[in-house]
């Protein structure tokens, strides 16, 4: 006995019968589910710049890192004095990303993109922040012979021009070869009053 093979489904056969509505639904299916599989590959960062993400792992091969100190031993003394000075009234943060301090903001995008490029990838040397709250009380920048240099001085006046633009005050203080803690709270009370 041979057994008739039943007739294979085919959607081309069938649209036909289905009729224009339901066919436009499919298609209008069709483009929303790739409309947001192309949305999910992109994104759009604080400036308002959309960017590709990357899907794949960064290769590092031939590539050598090695681990660095997170402070110099000049930073490193005077972040000791620091903390003894400030140990009841602040915390103290280092290496603080400039840009994780200020919110930049403007009206136009490529005016707010460019004041953000002015600080990105800028760093302050110590944050003094409010023990309880966190909220910042001070910046306190730590002076070497590099901050004469050309460069170094631009690089002071624009985050200096920042921190004054968001209300934060910046207290410098020179490289020493020690460093007394009361002095150096006697400066910050000063300049926190």
């Amino acid at each position: 006995m041979i057994l008739q093979y039943p007739h294979v489904f085919s959607p081309i056969e069938v649209l036909p019968h289905l009729g224009w509505p339901v066919v436009v639904l499919i298609v209008v299916g069709i483009v929303v589910v790739a409309l947001r599989w192309w949305m999910n590959q992109r994104t759009v960062d604080s400036a308002g710049v959309t960017m590709q993400l990357n899907q794949h792992a960064v290769d590092f091969t031939g590539v050598t890192m090695q681990r660095r100190p997170l402070m110099t031993r000049g930073e490193l003394a005077f972040f000791a004095a620091l903390e003894t000075a400030v140990s009841s009234h602040s915390r103290v943060f280092v290496q603080v990303p400039l840009a994780a301090l200020i919110d930049v903001r403007a009206s136009d995008r490529s005016a707010q993109a460019t004041a953000f490029n002015q600080i990105d990838r800028k760093r302050v040397d110590f944050v003094l922040a409010d023990p309880k709250s966190l909220e910042v009380q001070a910046v306190v920048e730590l002076d070497d012979s590099s901050h004469l240099l050309e460069g170094r001085r631009s690089r002071d006046e624009i985050v200096e021009d920042a921190l004054k633009k968001a209300g934060i005050k910046i207290i410098r203080f020179p490289v020493q070869a020690s460093y007394n803690s009361d002095q150096i709270w006697e400066k910050i009370s000063k300049a926190l009053a």
